[in-house]
């Protein structure tokens, strides 16, 4: 998606605008994503990436004096669950451990949710748990009745 932030600037006579982030000058030459519009007064990014959260600071200057304001940008990226490498089709022993793996991405950190036949797993210390913030759910002492559809649902701000 396109970032934009506003500088809402008056002055006279009309201040001169400077965009820095993190404290370092932007040349919107040197970065081919960002685009500085209507005299300084909008910056716009695109694509917004992860690498672009910062501070963002527009110094506004003239022969009268300077002013700035800083806008804290955050860029949410949604869940992305990465399905290679991962068994889809796992097969376990009755008495036996089974790990199923959602090997989940995005920010902030997605929350992940288990679910078994369309219903939430139920979790309970030495028969169903999670680990690695939900990226794993290991299955102890399996019987008959743990057989069905898995799956994992991650979700963050940005989305599902």
């Amino acid at each position: 998606n396109t970032a934009v932030i506003n500088c809402p600037v008056t002055g006279i006579p009309t201040p001169d605008i400077l965009w820095y982030k993190n404290g370092v000058l932007l040349d919107a030459t040197v970065h081919p994503r960002y685009e500085i519009l209507g005299s300084g007064r909008q910056i716009r990014i695109y694509p917004a990436q992860v690498i672009d959260k910062g501070r963002y600071t527009c110094t506004a200057t003239n022969r009268a004096g300077e002013d700035s304001v800083d806008y804290d940008l955050d860029v949410f990226v949604p869940p992305k669950i990465d399905r290679q490498g991962v068994n889809l089709l796992p097969k376990v022993v009755v008495n036996s451990s089974v790990i199923l793996y959602c090997p989940a991405t995005g920010v902030p950190t997605p929350d992940i949710k288990w679910f078994k036949d369309g219903q939430p797993v139920e979790l309970r210390v030495g028969v169903a748990e999670t680990r690695l913030s939900g990226t794993e759910l290991s299955l102890y002492n399996t019987q008959i009745l743990d057989s069905g559809r898995y799956r994992c649902v991650a979700t963050n701000t940005a989305g599902e």
